[in-house]
């Protein structure tokens, strides 16, 4: 299943990392229009994902279309 969450602040990143933990969907994909904060959750969570030892695709994006 793949799980689209618009917004990489606290509330979309922590609802990202309930996906993961739970491992609700197989494909993640977080958009945001900070690059910057985007970049920071990438790496939170694909570092949970390698820690967890989880097949999780994530993308990270600004560009919604």
């Amino acid at each position: 299943m793949k799980i689209t969450i618009i917004g990489a602040g606290n509330v979309g990143s922590s609802v990202a990392y309930a996906l993961i933990l739970r491992e609700i969907a197989n494909e993640i994909v977080l958009v945001d229009i900070n690059e910057d904060l985007l970049y920071a959750k990438e790496l939170e969570l694909t570092q949970s994902i390698a820690a967890l030892n989880l097949n999780i695709d994530l993308l990270c994006t600004k560009d919604y279309t």
